[in-house]
């Protein structure tokens, strides 16, 4: 084995590993995100505070009102043929 199939394989591994780290994290992360939302729904010790709601909720709303508006500027494009 060659000095550079020996270094493109560490590399390799060292890479596959820092790939496997990131994922193992990012399941965490989302695993422990479902364990807020579980508790929440079930009224448990996680409470949501009263700006994340107020911004969510007004985010939807703004999504709502912008969907409605292009909705109605595309309906007169549609075809209307059945």
């Amino acid at each position: 084995m060659d000095t550079m199939s020996m270094v493109s394989s560490i590399l390799s591994a060292q890479a596959g590993n820092t790939q496997m780290q990131v994922q193992a994290s990012i399941i965490k992360s989302n695993a422990d995100a479902e364990k807020f939302a579980v508790q929440t729904l079930l009224g448990g010790q996680a409470s949501l505070e009263g700006l994340m709601v107020a911004m969510s909720v007004i985010t939807m709303l703004a999504l709502l009102y912008f969907g409605v508006l292009f909705f109605r500027r595309m309906e007169r494009s549609f075809a209307d043929v059945i």
